[in-house]
């Protein structure tokens, strides 16, 4: 049997059922709903060539062409969907839930699946995560300058009954120059857009979202411009903790890594640093004198950055939470009893 539902339906739907994507692999690595698994009816020189015909020989017999292709995938695609879930109910979607979708929906549901076909596919699904970002939910920013454990602190949250948002999960990059070390490639624009847009309709909006305070930019990343603003106003729980303390915390979360890589990202900000410091702190590398870069690299560059960033903000939406030393838990828990004394 085959049904359609519309985008909201869908939502429901999927955290109960597998989403199958039918479109090109291309595609699908350009940008997927979160969680869909890649079905594709054709090659992405298949469907160039079924365009081609439809251009030049009409819908017709881009359609013959299209059964060429599909007639020996049709078995295939029955196994692979059995392959990876026993669910008996499917969703199906393609571009604009035209004809791919419709063509795998009957062939699955021919063969005893329950298929729904979401109306508008996977444009639908953009437009709409696009439009939920203009949403207003209440939101605090986990703030504090480079080093202080600010992404150990957030992922303790959930387990104080709290919720977040990782946003440099999302993107696969810890926010400074520094930030893509030892991470995987990041996401494409479109697919962090839909990664973010998916927690953002997923969470309690009667509830506080924690998000860690991040650049507008991360790495090839852009927070999108709505939600941006909704960050920078939001009221900032600010980690307050000493300099020695932070860099520390730098040396043990770098120190295992090759340090070509810490090469290259010190000579990403020697504009800024200027020629001397540049050569000083390519020295203290080389020594091994990790302790003393962080502290330098902490005190003329990263700290008056992010302070500069903070100035910006509304004094009174800030409130500082002095912190002895990097303590996940007990920072963890101190911020949760500080979250306390803001209204929304």
């Amino acid at each position: 049997m085959t049904f359609h539902c519309d985008i909201s339906e869908f939502l429901v739907k999927r955290k109960q059922f597998p989403v199958f994507d039918v479109r090109t692999e291309a595609e699908f690595r350009q940008g997927h709903i979160p969680g869909a698994l890649n079905l594709p009816l054709f090659s992405v020189e298949e469907r160039h060539i079924i365009g081609l015909t439809y251009k030049t020989e009409g819908k017709q017999a881009a359609i013959l062409k299209g059964l060429d292709f599909v007639g020996p995938k049709m078995r295939p695609i029955i196994e692979q969907v059995k392959s990876v879930t026993d669910s008996r109910v499917v969703l199906v979607h393609c571009w604009r839930g035209g004809m791919r979708s419709g063509a795998v929906g009957w062939l699955l549901g021919f063969y005893g699946f329950t298929v729904y076909i979401v109306n508008g596919g996977y444009k639908a699904y953009r437009r709409h995560i696009l439009e939920e970002f203009k949403t207003s939910k209440p939101l605090i920013i986990l703030g504090g300058r480079t080093g202080s454990g600010k992404t150990d602190v957030l992922r303790l949250l959930p387990e104080r009954n709290q919720q977040i948002i990782d946003l440099e999960l999302l993107a696969n990059h810890k926010g400074s120059a520094f930030g893509d070390i030892d991470q995987p490639a990041q996401p494409t624009q479109e697919q962090f857009d839909n990664d973010l847009g998916m927690d953002w309709v997923s969470v309690n909006p009667e509830k506080v979202v924690w998000l860690e305070d991040e650049s507008h930019k991360t790495g090839s990343i852009q927070i999108n411009e709505y939600f941006w603003p909704k960050m920078r106003t939001a009221p900032v729980i600010y980690l307050d903790i000493p300099v020695q303390e932070r860099a520390k915390k730098l040396v043990e979360e770098y120190g295992k890594t090759d340090p070509v890589n810490l090469e290259k990202s010190i000579l990403k900000i020697r504009e800024k640093l200027g020629g001397t410091d540049t050569k000083q702190c390519l020295l203290w590398l080389e020594t091994g004198d990790w302790l003393t870069l962080s502290e330098f690299l902490l005190t003329r560059y990263y700290d008056p950055g992010y302070d500069f960033g903070t100035s910006k903000r509304d004094p009174e939406s800030i409130i500082r939470v002095p912190c002895e030393k990097i303590d996940p838990a007990g920072n963890a828990d101190r911020v949760v009893e500080a979250v306390k004394a803001v209204s929304f």
